[in-house]
């Protein structure tokens, strides 16, 4: 089939320009989905009062200096187990006025997934605190606090296993 002089296709024929029209498509398509997104799907770090931050804030502070008030450190052992567990040793020591309490409270928080976080209850077993929990992979911060929440010590946990020393954070000044 011979096309007759001067005649041209229409431009919806042609493969050009539809080759042309296709980022712009795909970009209004990933716009309308990001936007859907932004809107519809809660952030887990955006906090709405800001009045709590700086609650949590002060009451961490006030913890820090308790302890170094009491000049405690703990050295914290994780340990694997044979069945995919976590034992976790905790030695605490203080100054010689320092009562040490009869559990520990372990908050273990996965920086990177908040439903792996732990909480954990340490007992008391001779001069150790001991217990058992299962940790996803990845690095935890962690909290160490008496039941009454009073003083809390606070640090990094890398991985498993792994000893990490606390040491009672300096108060500001």
């Amino acid at each position: 089939m011979s096309e007759r002089p001067g005649f041209e296709r229409p431009w919806y024929r042609e493969t050009w320009p539809w080759l042309l029209m296709i980022p712009p498509a795909a970009s209004v398509i990933v716009g309308v989905v990001i936007l859907y997104l932004a809107i519809e799907v809660p952030n887990p770090l955006v906090v709405d009062d800001y009045a709590d931050i700086e609650e949590i804030n002060s009451q961490q502070f006030a913890r820090d200096a308790a302890a170094a008030a009491l000049g405690l450190t703990a050295e914290v052992v994780f340990a694997a187990t044979d069945g995919g567990g976590v034992d976790v040793s905790v030695s605490l020591a203080g100054r010689d006025d320092f009562l040490p309490p009869s559990t520990l409270e372990l908050r273990l928080q996965h920086v990177a997934n908040s439903s792996a976080d732990r909480h954990l209850t340490l007992v008391r077993r001779n001069a150790r605190y001991v217990g058992t929990t299962t940790l996803a992979l990845g690095r935890y911060d962690l909290e160490l606090l008496p039941a009454d929440e009073t003083w809390r010590l606070a640090g990094p946990v890398p991985g498993v296993p792994s000893t990490t020393q606390l040491e009672a954070a300096r108060p500001r000044s």
